[in-house]
């Protein structure tokens, strides 16, 4: 069983912000609980993350926060967690879980958060006479899937017949698939894989090349383990990105729905006519349409 965490960061011009608080006055009305009075202060720093399977179906997210300020006084009783369903435009429709927790506890899992259902939770500081704090709440999140088999190879304008350049995902069910770059499989592919600039290897939306292929955009996030785990994302804007080991990406399908790529190894295929590149990566699928975590 594969696990993918995902951390609550920030990743602006080089500078990496962690632990971003989100206060329930940041939120929007619609999916804001009623705040209580107050009398005490919230909980900090609240932050949450995602583990999730190849299968999507073994999804959980980890709420973790910072000490209320108060969490000192005698009559400080601890925390209240309450995680709420949403529906398509992020308002409340039921509550999926409530718990108390003492003051010494600054973590909790949420179990089977499964993929296609947004979420939030809110963490609140409690009394002893039952007194609550403004409300601080995670991000908007859903279950994703999280495989480590994706592959796609060079395209090249020789005899390409065996080489496989296209890669496209079922949303479905997390799975994605390499393709020949042909007619036939025009409506399956997302990326394409080609050679560059002097020889860098570069993802490209399809209809770059192929009139009625897909038109998708790319990010560029950064390098390594941080920058796979990185959920706060600005919106992919690129037709295509420089491929380079290690790096991650933000790859969003015509249809809305956001991949995260991490490019493991780059493989150069000398003993093949034409020679051709071929790139492996681990990746996580967002099942719910524009929906930016994952």
């Amino acid at each position: 069983m594969f696990y993918a965490k995902i951390r609550i960061l920030l990743f602006v011009s080089g500078l990496l912000i962690i632990s971003l608080p989100f206060t329930g006055s940041d939120c929007n009305s619609s999916n804001n609980p009623p705040a209580p009075s107050g009398g005490v202060a919230a909980p900090q720093n609240v932050s949450v993350i995602i583990n999730s399977d190849s299968t999507g179906q073994q999804s959980s997210a980890v709420i973790g926060w910072d000490a209320s300020p108060d969490e000192s006084m005698n009559n400080f009783s601890g925390y209240k967690v309450v995680t709420y369903k949403l529906d398509d435009n992020n308002n409340i429709i039921s509550t999926f879980q409530s718990e108390n927790f003492p003051s010494a506890v600054h973590s909790h899992t949420v179990d089977s958060i499964g993929t296609g259902t947004r979420f939030h939770t809110y963490v609140t500081a409690v009394l002893n006479d039952g007194t609550e704090s403004d409300s601080a709440g995670t991000l908007i999140y859903a279950g994703v899937f999280y495989r480590t088999d994706g592959t796609i190879d060079e395209y090249q304008p020789g005899d390409t017949s065996f080489i496989e350049s296209g890669y496209g995902w079922n949303i479905q069910t997390g799975r994605g698939t390499n393709y020949l770059f042909n007619s036939s499989n025009t409506g399956m592919i997302d990326i394409l894989l080609r050679g560059g600039i002097n020889d860098s290897l570069t993802f490209y939306s399809p209809n770059l090349f192929a009139p009625g292929t897909k038109s998708t955009k790319f990010l560029t996030i950064g390098p390594g383990q941080e920058a796979f785990d990185l959920t706060q994302l600005s919106e992919p804007d690129m037709d295509s990105v420089r491929v380079d080991s290690d790096y991650v990406y933000l790859v969003k399908t015509q249809e809305g729905y956001y991949v995260k790529l991490w490019v493991r190894a780059i493989y150069y295929i000398a003993g093949s006519i034409p020679p051709y590149h071929n790139v492996v990566f681990d990746y996580k699928v967002q099942p719910v349409a524009d929906l930016r975590v994952l």
